[in-house]
């Protein structure tokens, strides 16, 4: 069986793996794909407003409403927390499709080792999604 079988990432021994880009943006691509099936209109409004208030506690949502990209703004901060929060749920009713898309994208050639420093160089900048937003993440969340 190859080392990137299916659900490989749950395993612990998988934790301090990444993706690098290209396959971040097919495996996102993937997602979206198969989250166009989901219908977003049956999205209770309070939890709407949960997110909205997540983007807006996060930074993400405009102080001035009056400016000119406020609108987008708003939208690109809603659209990003609702798919976030559907992709949640569907890996929480149907980790095996979530599994199944991982496979579709894995190979040995893309996985990388998360770095174990959480120093970020000016050359981390030209990857930001491999060397970047992943240590910021780690920072975030067990940092604190």
């Amino acid at each position: 069986m190859p080392e990137y079988q299916t659900g490989f990432w749950r395993n612990s021994d998988y934790n301090y793996s990444i993706l690098n880009e290209e396959a971040v943006k097919e495996l996102s691509d993937l997602v979206l794909q198969y989250m166009t099936e989901i219908d977003f209109k049956d999205l209770p409004p309070i939890i709407g407003q949960i997110l909205d208030d997540f983007a807006d506690q996060s930074g993400c949502l405009p102080e001035d409403l009056e400016k000119s990209d406020a609108f987008q703004m708003i939208i690109n901060s809603q659209l990003a927390v609702t798919l976030a929060y559907q992709l949640g749920r569907l890996d929480g009713k149907s980790p095996q499709i979530i599994d199944k898309l991982v496979e579709e994208v894995v190979s040995n050639e893309s996985l990388l080792e998360l770095s174990d420093t959480s120093d970020i160089d000016r050359n981390d900048l030209n990857k930001p999604v491999e060397k970047v937003y992943p240590q910021l993440r780690l920072m975030n969340f067990t940092d604190q």
